[in-house]
């Protein structure tokens, strides 16, 4: 979707795209970088997504 200003589209990836990528830094830094199962992969997922979590000294999680 096309904003009347042409600002707003490109800053909104930006802010996601850099979320994002902090996410996946502070996912490896916190040890959820192991991907046996699915369930280790699926907290991968969320930690990367939740990543102020993890980065206060908190823990995310999934199990099937």
């Amino acid at each position: 979707m096309v904003s009347s200003t042409g600002v707003r589209i490109p800053l909104a990836s930006l802010i996601v795209l850099l979320w994002l990528i902090i996410g996946v830094i502070v996912a490896f830094n916190e040890g959820y970088d192991h991907f046996d199962t699915w369930s280790q992969f699926a907290t991968f997922l969320l930690a990367v997504v939740l990543w102020p979590i993890p980065a206060t000294g908190g823990a995310v999680g999934i199990r099937f």
